[in-house]
């Protein structure tokens, strides 16, 4: 059995439309069933009367015009269905042999219009023609006759075109209106996921409006009151960690001084040099939470002119980095969050490498940067814990004394707030690839929308380095 979710589309408003047509088409057959099957007998029995009823209000009407304007009126009575002519002194349908007798319907004539049946003269049928055609001819007062022919018989609806047209018209102008509703009951829908993408990339959303359907309406309370608190509380321990590491700095400038008025020991300058470990540690941790707190102005970056820059000053210090990409990149960013992310990057990769490779490639959809070296590479198990604050040692690429740990973790939390990941992938023979992910933009991309998508995500991008400077 083939399921129904492979031919529904994937979004509610969507569905809601292919749920709205589909009805629409269900009750058209429906009605078309009916409309053939019931229709036809029903006219069968109500078109007798009917005709009846039509022409005895012809005669009604031609008989109270003077005899000069019956012709006229008799030929614009003319309809679909039913023929009639006025005739001055005789009929025009002249009976060529014995009379029909009276049927109901010339009854019915004569009864509604005063006269009697055997006044009326009935035309037969010759043999050829359909038993359900009736001429008769019906003598007017004041002179004159009223020649009728007719079809007794079901006449022809709506041509193949006229019915084709008619449900393709109500088909139009019902699917119109349903893609229109559905996508007023699913905006609110679209705002909130719009929202959550960018509470989740950016770390802040607008609020949403509180309003229509009570599902909806108690979704945006919530998720505006999640917003609230949620950046509250990452507020509330950015200001935590910085007080805590700026008080720690008097009482270790304290022990410092005590221990260099002593009299010098082993036990000293190893108490100093864990000193000097915990200020390095301190001063970085100052420095991160300073910088999730700027608000740097995001513009257009040549990210490539960026490497490339960045390349040659690490070449200047002794470790070759190659750079290999185009010679234009446009990125809408924080350029010295970007400068100072992708410096960590490349710094971490010359610690442990004879030589570093930055390439660049890019697409319509994405930019795609890889930070090769030729050193021992990471552990599968360590990949994720190396992007920890402080988190420094492993067998396989031991950290040098200078670092205090944040150098990833600083260089990942400012990807993430522009909107990009980065990621940690085995180098053959040996050696380990940093892998940056940013969002591309071309040069027609450079006016509203995705530009200002871009910029929005880099400069609201510290609400989510705070995120994970906290964890």
């Amino acid at each position: 059995m083939i399921p129904l979710q492979r031919f529904l589309p994937k979004s509610i408003g969507g569905q809601v439309v292919a749920i709205l047509v589909s009805a629409l088409l269900l009750s058209q057959a429906l009605a078309l069933i009916l409309y053939l099957l019931l229709v036809p007998e029903r006219d069968a029995l109500q078109r007798p009367r009917s005709i009846a009823a039509t022409i005895a209000t012809l005669v009604k009407i031609v008989e109270a015009l003077p005899p000069e304007q019956r012709a006229h009126a008799a030929s614009a009575a003319a309809g679909k269905g039913l023929s009639s002519t006025y005739s001055l002194n005789q009929p025009q349908l002249v009976p060529s042999g014995e009379l029909t007798p009276p049927s109901d319907v010339v009854r019915w004539i004569a009864n509604e219009t005063g006269r009697s049946p055997n006044d009326i003269i009935v035309v037969p049928s010759n043999g050829l023609e359909p038993t359900s055609r009736l001429r008769m001819a019906i003598p007017l007062r004041g002179g004159g006759w009223l020649n009728i022919d007719t079809n007794l018989g079901l006449f022809g609806r709506f041509g193949l075109l006229q019915q084709i047209a008619a449900v393709a018209f109500l088909f139009l102008s019902i699917g119109c209106l349903s893609i229109w509703l559905a996508r007023w009951v699913t905006l609110p829908l679209s705002r909130f996921a719009s929202a959550a993408e960018r509470l989740g990339t950016e770390g802040t959303a607008p609020l949403l409006p509180e309003r229509g359907p009570i599902e909806i309406s108690r979704a945006a309370h919530t998720f505006n009151l999640m917003q609230h608190r949620l950046r509250r509380f990452l507020e509330a321990q950015t200001r935590m960690l910085a007080a805590i590491s700026h008080d720690l700095r008097t009482p270790l400038t304290r022990i410092r001084l005590r221990l260099e008025m002593a009299p010098t020991t082993e036990n000293n300058a190893k108490m100093l040099h864990d000193l000097t470990r915990m200020e390095q540690m301190l001063a970085s941790t100052l420095s991160f939470l300073r910088d999730q707190e700027d608000s740097e102005a995001a513009e257009a970056v040549d990210l490539a002119s960026l490497l490339q820059a960045l390349c040659d000053e690490f070449t200047d210090t002794g470790t070759a980095t190659i750079y290999s990409g185009p010679s234009h990149c446009a990125l809408w960013s924080r350029p010295q969050a970007l400068e100072r992310a992708f410096s960590n990057l490349i710094g971490n990769a010359t610690k442990f490498g004879t030589g570093v490779d930055v390439r660049l490639t890019q697409s319509a959809t994405q930019i795609i940067i890889d930070i090769e070296d030729d050193g021992p590479g990471i552990p599968e198990p360590e990949k994720e814990k190396v992007f920890e604050p402080f988190y420094r040692c492993d067998d396989a690429r031991n950290c040098e004394e200078s670092g205090v740990g944040l150098g990833l973790s600083i260089a990942r939390t400012i990807i993430l707030s522009h909107g990009g990941e980065v990621q940690l992938l085995d180098r053959t023979p040996h050696g380990l690839i940093v892998q940056v992910l940013l969002p591309g933009i071309n040069a027609s991309d450079l006016n509203a929308g995705s530009h200002d998508r871009q910029r929005a995500a880099a400069t609201s991008g510290e609400r989510h380095s705070k995120a994970n400077s906290a964890v």
